[in-house]
């Protein structure tokens, strides 16, 4: 890639092109939707929506898009709560607290308990952010120390 790259730089029509669609910042979606989508009227499906704003990429473009109308699917009551506060009431957001899946049947939801920032000094807020329908995979994505803090929920789940 990074050979590539150079050579594009290196034919004059090539780099012109390679400077108007690279981002600023590479690792930003925003900068992305930011440059093809904005002030487009869309319907945004975000499915785990966090608290809206810890981490989440679009939470600047939601904001300045104020055409786009946003579904918000949070399954974690406590988070859901959050994204609705730091949402508030604007017309255009919905919000849902549930799971997604295919079956739209209730469905075991494992995550980080809040026990875990009480029992740790210092533990990141990031971990709110790790929440998932396989245990292994909270699991895999969690220290050793954070996995006697795995908690599971009963989810009402719902599919697309």
């Amino acid at each position: 890639m990074k050979r590539l790259k150079n050579a594009a730089k290196k034919i004059p029509f090539l780099k012109s092109i390679y400077q108007r669609i690279r981002p600023a910042n590479k690792a930003s979606i925003s900068n992305w939707i930011n440059k093809y989508i904005s002030n487009d009227a869309i319907q945004v499906l975000q499915i785990g929506s966090n608290d809206g704003v810890s981490g989440d990429p679009l939470y600047n473009s939601i904001q300045k898009n104020q055409l786009w109308n946003v579904l918000f699917v949070e399954p974690v009551p406590q988070i859901f709560n959050l994204l609705k506060k730091n949402y508030g009431s604007s017309p255009r957001f919905r919000f849902e607290n549930s799971g997604i899946n295919e079956s739209g049947i209730n469905q075991t939801f494992y995550v980080i308990g809040e026990e875990a920032y009480q029992s740790i000094l210092g533990l990141s807020q990031d971990y709110k952010q790790i929440g998932s329908f396989s245990k292994a995979q909270v699991q895999e994505l969690s220290t050793n120390e954070l996995q006697q803090f795995i908690d599971c929920r009963n989810l009402s789940c719902n599919s697309l």
